[in-house]
């Protein structure tokens, strides 16, 4: 009887066990089948890293941003518009992760949980993104060779209109990126999605909701500037003497020495505490894509240090779509 118990047992021990790893197996399945499926190593649905399938990619207007062919992807024909949008759109190798031939895979090799990729005919699929690819032209020349990004959204809806990064190359004839590395730095990251940068003024809306809601009668108060403010044996530095400036007016003309005060005023706590509110310290999803996540950690601050950070300097960093987001939230009255 006791031998029979201890099998029993046994059997009841592998039996949970069995049981937890089908239930783990299952919740992993429904989160990552899709990735498991797209892995470029699965040759059902590629040949040599491209997608075997027929898909479309087009902007918002109808013009054709990318054709995937039986794994040849064809680019739209104005050489413009493609080094504009290959961020977007993504590379020949898939280096571009959070390109819409990367990122979408799925979407493009009609894959889904139920059927897998099976179809009993093939299909020309078709996946429509809200760019407005002349725009994106645009914004890659105006930004004539600097670093950096642009981005455009409709607040209202949430449509991105522009996404740019730079540097960015043709992806029909891809650099040699070893022979120019520091040109090149960065080359396959999209800065709107996937960086993060000193928030700079921007974040002196953040100090103003912090004031508005913390400090009495912020909205009479007059501050002085003369062009610096000396805190202790740091300094913080204007673009100009404002003279006797409002709060409304220091924002308006973005005042660093007023914004320097109110952050004094306002503590390090508060100021973090509103940071982490306004969401700059968090990503966003679009449509999947992760953004990248800014970091505003300024409890340790004081002085000149507590006063930069409410400038937005110090070591405050943000997403620039999170930038984008967070203007339209207050052009939307307060709903992203």
């Amino acid at each position: 009887m006791n031998l029979l118990s201890k099998r029993a047992a046994v059997l009841l021990i592998l039996s949970l066990l069995l049981a937890y790893g089908l239930l783990l197996f299952a919740i992993r399945f429904f989160n990552h089948a899709s990735a498991w499926a797209h892995h470029p190593a699965n040759k059902h649905l590629y040949a040599e890293g491209n997608l075997v399938c027929s898909g479309t990619i087009y902007d918002r207007f109808g013009h054709i941003l990318a054709q995937v062919d039986e794994g040849a992807i064809k680019y739209s024909e104005d050489k413009a518009v493609r080094t504009a949008v290959m961020h977007a759109v993504g590379d020949l190798e898939g280096n571009v992760a959070t390109g819409a031939l990367a990122a979408f895979s799925s979407r493009l090799s009609g894959w889904d949980i139920i059927n897998g990729a099976y179809r009993f005919q093939p299909k020309q699929r078709e996946l429509w993104l809200t760019l407005d690819a002349d725009l994106c032209a645009t914004a890659y020349r105006e930004l004539r060779g600097s670093k950096g990004t642009v981005g455009v959204y409709n607040y209202k809806t949430g449509e991105i209109l522009c996404m740019v990064s730079t540097p960015s190359f043709d992806p029909l004839n891809p650099p040699d990126l070893d022979a120019d590395p520091e040109k090149y730095e960065g080359v396959y990251i999209n800065r709107l999605l996937s960086a993060s940068y000193t928030p700079g003024s921007v974040f002196k809306l953040v100090t103003t909701a912090a004031a508005l809601e913390n400090l009495s009668g912020i909205e009479e108060r007059l501050y002085h500037c003369e062009g610096k403010l000396l805190i202790g044996e740091g300094v913080v530095t204007c673009l100009a003497r404002h003279g006797e400036i409002t709060l409304e007016q220091a924002l308006a003309h973005s005042c660093n020495v007023a914004f320097a005060h109110i952050a004094l005023e306002l503590g390090a706590e508060t100021l973090q505490k509103y940071a982490d509110l306004s969401g700059f310290n968090a990503g966003l999803d679009v449509d999947g894509i992760k953004t990248a996540a800014g970091r505003v950690n300024v409890l340790a601050a004081e002085g000149a240090d507590l006063a930069w950070a409410g400038i937005g300097q110090y070591t405050n960093t943000a997403n620039p779509l999170n930038f984008m987001a967070f203007m339209g939230a207050i052009a939307n009255n307060g709903v992203r």
